[in-house]
């Protein structure tokens, strides 16, 4: 038994072996599975909250740039009608990148920035038009889109640390577990080596009583027999 649970670093290798050990080992084993699971959807959804949060932020950067642009072509009487024009062909350049980014932000087949895209955030339909249109709205229009953005980033952000903060609870729960079904489970190795060396001595000191015990009943045989020679021998003796 020594040797099989040394072998298998187990201490419960079967049912007989502990039958009690071995329920409360299956249950525990039950709950590290739960962990488990619920750790891996944690990362999975760590994981989807970090990439969104990426993708927000170049769609940050983005709006940002469209505002210095809005805020510059607001100059308008200081600026050329070719400045007004390179201006608006830059807005409506970053406008493409913005819907670019929202089609492309995949995570699991997941789009990441729907609803993200110029029309989504109310910059569609003629808002950005820095030539003729109204410079005002198309300012208030772009700071509104970044203050969602902003939003979501900081909603996003707090998720992350709450699920920081519950993911290092549960793997300490996880450890607390582990650590009771290695207990119950495992075998102590020191133990079961000092066991099975001192079986291994009682084997062989066996042996050695048997052995011994052989020599000393040949020999006794022996003597047994030269006496019985002896006897003979004499009585001849005496007969004669």
């Amino acid at each position: 038994m020594a040797l099989e649970r040394l072998a298998t670093g187990k201490r419960i290798n079967r049912g007989k072996d502990d039958p009690s050990g071995m329920v409360a080992a299956e249950y525990l084993k039950v709950d590290l599975a739960t962990l488990t699971s619920k750790l891996k959807g944690m990362e999975r959804t760590s994981a989807f909250l970090g990439s969104k949060d990426g993708a927000l932020s170049a769609v940050g950067d983005l709006l940002l740039e469209l505002k210095g642009i809005v805020v510059s072509a607001g100059n308008a009487d200081v600026l050329s009608d070719a400045e007004r024009e390179g201006m608006q062909v830059e807005a409506e350049s970053i406008l493409a990148g913005l819907d670019h980014v929202s089609r492309t932000a995949i995570f699991n087949d997941q789009n990441l920035l729907r609803g993200y895209d110029s029309a989504g955030l109310g910059l569609g339909g003629g808002v950005l038009d820095l030539f003729s249109g109204d410079l005002e709205s198309a300012e208030d229009a772009v700071e509104a889109a970044l203050e969602r953005v902003n939003g979501e980033r900081g909603r996003i952000g707090g998720r992350l640390k709450g699920l920081d903060a519950e993911r290092n609870a549960m793997a300490v729960a996880y450890e607390n577990v582990a650590g009771a079904l290695s207990l119950i489970e495992d075998t102590d190795i020191a133990a079961e080596a000092s066991e099975l060396i001192r079986n291994q001595i009682l084997e062989q000191a066996a042996i050695s009583v048997i052995d011994m015990s052989k020599q000393n009943a040949e020999s006794a045989l022996l003597l047994l027999e030269g006496a019985v020679e002896m006897s003979k021998k004499s009585a001849t003796i005496r007969d004669e």
